[in-house]
């Protein structure tokens, strides 16, 4: 499939089933197969999880048993039109992001932070902060979270 905005090879998938179990025309989620998100998502040995309702997609990379000091690892797809979830704060431990793909919105204490491809950023304990998408394009971005 081509997408006509950027004439790169892209792949849908994350589609809502019927109820024969067959992929339906809703929200889908659109990647681009030889970009970061894919080749973290093709080297995890966990699911694709989706919410294509909400135009959210996601992945875990990492899930430390209870004997490692390893944070979960997760990897999100953002949808143009993704519901945006509500602020939320951690009290002991800090959250990292890095944008693989798109700009990331993060929005930090109320004020919007806009992160292009492979800039990051670290949430520490306390900080109110939630993500999103304002771009037409999906957005992936890589977590570590607490």
């Amino acid at each position: 499939m081509t997408d006509d905005r950027s004439q790169r090879s892209t792949l849908t998938t994350g589609r809502p089933l019927d109820e024969r179990g067959e992929p339906t025309d809703g929200p889908a989620l659109r990647v681009d197969p030889g970009g970061p998100a894919v080749k973290l998502f093709t080297e995890s040995p966990h699911p694709l999880t989706s919410s294509p309702g909400a135009g959210m997609w996601s992945a875990l990379l990492n899930y430390p048993d209870d004997e490692t000091d390893a944070d979960p690892v997760l990897l999100a797809w953002l949808a143009p039109d993704a519901m945006e979830l509500p602020p939320h704060v951690h009290t002991r431990d800090t959250e990292y992001f890095r944008s693989l793909e798109g700009e990331l919105t993060a929005v930090i204490e109320g004020e919007p932070h806009r992160f292009a491809p492979g800039e990051d950023v670290t949430i520490d304990p306390g900080e109110k902060h939630a993500f999103r998408n304002d771009t037409d394009e999906f957005v992936a971005f890589y977590a570590e979270l607490p």
